[in-house]
Parts: structure tokens; C-alpha cells; sequence
């Protein structure tokens, strides 16, 4: 039995409740904060064997790579906050997402959803940011 078994289940846990976090944020913002979340708990399962130097090489990587889509989703997030004024996605009928928002950001719009698009594709490891899946396998298997 491994000695570490309990930190495991800590860091699934924690994984677990920040992708929670992602599905009922209310807002760009908080969605933002769990996005970030379920970075570091990526990070923390993928060097899980910390001791194993290809371990700690291959969550360094997988933490720095993810970080060039964040910036994406965080630019995308910035300028739809400055075209729009607000980042709820519900807000009285004048959310991020309503038609009055959509429509003072204008062409802009296609630019925000590439933004964002970026960030997801970053965390899921879509081309050209994949680089840090394969050495993801360092971690436990549900990693």
C-alpha cells in the first residue's frame, strides 16, 4: 500500500471541487478562479511521485504550458469585461452573454470567443498546445 495514499484522494478531492467549481461559476471572473484551480490540482496529480525527477519535469511542463491558454481566456475575459462592463453571464438582462452585451461588443466578439477558445485549448491539450499530455502519464492513473 503507498504511504501516500491519503494526499492522493486529498489532491483528487481538490481536483474534483474545482471542476465543480468551473460548472456553477455564475461568472467569466469566478469561472476563471476554478479554471485556475483545477490548473494547480492538474499540477499537484501530475507530479504526485515528486520524488521521480521525470515526474516533476512532467508536471513543471504540463503547469507552464496550460498557463500560455490561461493567458488567452484571461485577455479574452479582460476585453469582453471592457467592451461589455460586466462578466455575469446572467445580470438582469445585461449579462456578458445577453444580446445587449453581445451587441455592444461588437465585432470584438469574434476575437473574445477565440480568446477564450484559446484557454480551452491549452487545458485540454489541443494542438498546438499538447506538448505537456504525454508526459502527463507521469501522474497516477486517473490523472
Amino acid at each position: 500500500e503507498d504511504k501516500n495514499f491519503s494526499r492522493f484522494f486529498a489532491y483528487l478531492s481538490f481536483f474534483s471541487g474545482a471542476m465543480l467549481g468551473v460548472v456553477v461559476a455564475n461568472s467569466l471572473l469566478l469561472l476563471f478562479v476554478f479554471w485556475e484551480l483545477v490548473g494547480l490540482a492538474s499540477y499537484l496529480l501530475i507530479g504526485f511521485w515528486i520524488e521521480r525527477p521525470s515526474a516533476a519535469a512532467a508536471a513543471k511542463k504540463a503547469f507552464i504550458t496550460t498557463r500560455i491558454g490561461d493567458m488567452g481566456f484571461f485577455l479574452g475575459i479582460l476585453l469582453l469585461y471592457h467592451r461589455s462592463g460586466t462578466l455575469l453571464f446572467y445580470d438582469g438582462g445585461r449579462g456578458c452573454l445577453e444580446p445587449v452585451a453581445l451587441s455592444a461588443i461588437g465585432s470584438s466578439v469574434t476575437l473574445v470567443a477565440l480568446l477564450i477558445f484559446c484557454g480551452a485549448m491549452g487545458k485540454s491539450g489541443q494542438f498546438p498546445l499538447h506538448v505537456w499530455l504525454p508526459d502527463a502519464m507521469e501522474g497516477p492513473t486517473p490523472v
